[in-house]
């Protein structure tokens, strides 16, 4: 059963948990263990093994971003940084960076 992990805070979350996700509202210190344990698909008991793993920019900024990077371009689990609800941590403008990697930005 390919399940969904939600990392991030409680008004975000709220939607995610009526969708059927399973939610975390972890601490900034317990994030990389957390996000260790999700991604090694190795949780203990009563802790979902998760296909995809979305989290909040700001979740994502207490990880090592090196990590975050390695465990993404893996592609097992899926791992995707989203904004907020609030929108208060902009997550990373994907399309605009490629392009001026390839070039084409004006």
């Amino acid at each position: 059963m390919a399940l969904c992990a939600f990392l991030g805070d409680a008004l975000t979350g709220a939607g995610f948990r009526l969708a059927g996700v399973w939610v975390q509202q972890p601490r900034p210190q317990e994030m990389p263990a957390l996000f260790e344990r999700l991604a090694s698909r190795a949780g203990p008991s009563g802790e979902p093994r998760v296909e995809l793993i979305l989290m909040t920019a700001e979740v994502a900024e207490s990880l090592p971003p090196a990590r975050l990077r390695e465990v993404q371009r893996q592609g097992w689990p899926l791992v995707l940084v989203i904004p907020d609800a609030r929108r208060r941590y902009p997550v990373p403008d994907l399309v605009s960076s490629l392009r001026r990697q390839l070039g084409l930005a004006e």
